[in-house]
């Protein structure tokens, strides 16, 4: 859902696991003006940035967040009751 603050828009996704256990894989494709220029892409402490010029996108994740290119793929187990959280922060 996106959130809209100052200059700034966030999307955020909450997954949660009601009443099993489910193995899910996750993958965001980075890309950049309309998918022309792929963007510079670093790994760390709390997820994965991605940056073309002024454009940034920042994605804070809950589970362990590797790199594909410029694809970040995150893969984890749900337990029931369990949830977990990822915010992006794109600022344009």
């Amino acid at each position: 859902m996106p959130i809209h603050c100052c200059d700034q828009s966030w999307l955020v996704r909450i997954v949660a696991s009601l009443s099993s256990e489910v193995a899910l894989d996750r993958a965001l494709p980075l890309r950049f003006a309309s998918g022309t220029m792929p963007p510079w892409c670093e790994a760390t402490t709390r997820g994965i940035t991605a940056i073309i010029g002024s454009d940034r996108v920042s994605l804070d994740v809950s589970v362990a967040a590797t790199l594909d290119d410029d694809v970040a793929m995150t893969a984890f187990t749900m337990k029931e009751g369990g949830a977990c959280a990822s915010s992006s922060p794109m600022r344009r």
